[in-house]
């Protein structure tokens, strides 16, 4: 009888192992899905079979190889991904290398310190699939995938947006800035902004954009304003937007419309107003101390702004000549906005106003500068009814109407002193001088010929006694003449202006001493 051959059981182990082992790589083969060439300008940190692909953490493929490319100028990296997250590679996927980094954002990448550098990426939101892709110098900062909205901000100084910086609305964080180029052909700065969800309902067509960053200090008619963002636009800056005072919300925005970008908040409250009255002001007093923006004021009430001033508003010809002894006058325009006391930003209401300053002026109303700030300097316009200047009219020079103005209180003190001045000046200080001398030697003759009368007239008689009491008056007077040309020599001001009064003599108290009292 013939034994049977049976498999040993010792068999069953390899061929369990070779089992599980196709089954890895029959796994692996199912989960690789294709290559992916990936162009960067520096293959700093990129290791060949160690540097990782990750997405949200998950390393999701692998660097397989990294050669210059054609034209030798840059580094091409071809890598093996994953086939799940092959849907995510679309033509508007961003690839970057993840390293420390210090920007405007804060500090990132601390981790590749002790793991190395990987390449990260945020999945497109496109329906083009590709394989070959730009890698960024810089991560994003917001991912293409987030919802909000993408808009432009155009801005002539190239240090105002730099990227990572916030966008704020009410000094409340509502998106960042992406990214910042320089566009050779306008010599502009163009950044990126992205608004988050659901803050992008904010932006509209009304919005305008200015810049936070810092901290700015103003000198007004009314003091010194200090102007501040939130902490983190002091420290790295940013920009805010907001809807000018006094407008309307505008329609909604779409990706990649353009804003500019303003130097401060009140740069988009200038001009909010549509309907506007323009004023020119001749003024003849000084202008220092008087700005560009300077408020104009009626009963300490804002109508209005400077807008210039200066010869240059009107053509020499629409100048005319000042007559002899006349000063040159310096042409001031000024924006009137009624809607600002009205509050109805309407045609009807220029008319309303123009017809008040009319009116107005007919009555004694005047256009003057008034110093806000004594620490400063600053000065404003100021519509004031002065009395006793008489009635006036608007005037008109070309298409400018005119409003009459009247010198403030310091110029009118200025020109009082003056006159005076001119008027002490003017005085015939020596003429008087020399009738006063001529007048103490007439009376000298006459005290010598007094003299030689009463020589022969008996000195116990009442005639002598009477002409003796007249010449010591006599004498009594020409002294005090003597003394006032004198004075007048020194000081001729003495006409007009009294002597400061001496301080009065305190008299010595009493002294006590050992055996009588003094």
């Amino acid at each position: 009888m013939s034994k049977r051959k049976r498999i040993s059981a010792v068999w069953l182990i390899p061929i369990f192992a070779l089992l599980v082992g196709a089954w890895f790589v029959y796994t692996e083969y199912q989960q690789q899905g294709s290559e992916v060439v990936l162009h960067f300008q520096s293959a700093e940190g990129i290791v060949v079979g160690k540097t990782k692909i990750r997405h949200l953490s998950i390393d999701v493929g692998e660097v397989t190889d990294v050669a210059l490319n054609e034209s030798l100028d840059a580094v091409e990296v071809r890598a093996r991904m994953k086939r799940n997250v092959m849907p995510l590679l679309q033509e508007d996927t961003r690839f970057w290398v993840v390293r420390p980094r210090v920007g405007a954002s804060g500090i990132s990448g601390l981790g590749t310190l002790l793991s190395g550098a990987y390449i990260s990426f945020n999945r497109g939101v496109g329906n083009t699939p590709t394989r070959t892709f730009i890698g960024e110098e810089e991560p994003p900062v917001s991912p293409a995938s987030a919802p909000g909205v993408r808009v432009r901000l155009r801005s002539e100084n190239g240090s105002d947006m730099n990227i990572g910086q916030p966008v704020l609305y009410k000094n409340y964080r509502v998106g960042q800035i992406e990214s910042v180029n320089f566009d050779h052909e306008s010599e502009q700065l163009i950044a990126q902004l992205f608004i988050e969800a659901p803050y992008h309902t904010l932006l509209n067509s009304q919005s305008r954009f200015w810049n936070t960053s810092g901290v700015r200090i103003k000198s007004r008619a009314s003091g010194f304003e200090v102007e501040t963002g939130s902490l983190e636009s002091m420290l790295v800056g940013g920009v805010s937007f907001d809807i000018p005072e006094g407008s309307e919300q505008g329609e909604s925005i779409s990706d990649n419309a353009l804003f500019e970008l303003y130097p401060d908040r009140e740069s988009i409250d200038q001009n909010p107003y549509v309907y506007a009255l323009d004023l020119i002001m001749m003024y003849t007093g000084s202008l220092r101390g008087l700005q560009i923006d300077a408020s104009v004021e009626f009963r300490g009430l804002q109508i209005g702004n400077v807008t210039e001033f200066g010869f240059e508003i009107f053509d020499q010809k629409q100048m005319a000549e000042p007559s002899a002894g006349e000063q040159i006058a310096v042409p001031i325009r000024l924006r009137i906005e009624p809607a600002r006391l009205i509050g109805e930003d309407t045609q009807e209401n220029i008319d309303r106003a123009l017809q008040g300053i009319t009116d107005s002026v007919h009555r004694g109303m005047r256009a003057t500068l008034r110093q806000g700030n004594l620490v400063t300097g600053a000065q404003y316009i100021s519509f004031e009814a002065l009395a006793g200047v008489g009635e006036a009219q608007l005037e008109q020079i070309g298409d400018a109407l005119v409003i009459p103005s009247q010198a403030s209180g310091i110029d009118l003190l200025t020109n009082k002193v003056g006159k005076t001045l001119d008027k002490l000046n003017e005085m015939p200080v020596d003429a008087v001088i020399a009738e006063l001398v001529e007048t103490m030697d007439s009376a000298q003759q006459t005290l010598r010929r007094a003299d030689t009368v009463l020589a022969d007239v008996s000195a116990d008689s009442a005639l002598y006694g009477s002409m003796q009491d007249s010449l010591d008056q006599l004498r009594t007077t020409l002294i005090a003449v003597d003394q006032l040309a004198s004075s007048l020599k020194e000081k001729p001001s003495q006409l007009i202006f009294t002597s400061p009064k001496t301080a009065d003599r305190i008299p010595r108290g009493a002294v006590k001493r050992e055996g009588f009292e003094r």
